[in-house]
């Protein structure tokens, strides 16, 4: 299997982390990658706004 990577910084994802992203139809973004910006059912919040909770 390739290894595939994130698509913002480049670091190798690791397999499983890869397929749970494939199943859920989400793009390879690692987990450092998404803290930086919260991503919410497809929405991203900045980091000034990361306390707001949106349901």
């Amino acid at each position: 299997m390739k290894q595939k990577k994130c698509i913002k910084c480049g670091v190798r994802l690791h397999p499983t982390d890869w397929i749970i992203l494939k199943d859920m139809n989400t793009l390879p973004i690692c987990d450092n990658c998404s803290l930086s910006k919260k991503e919410i059912n497809n929405i991203v919040i900045q980091n000034k706004d990361k306390d707001k909770l949106i349901n």
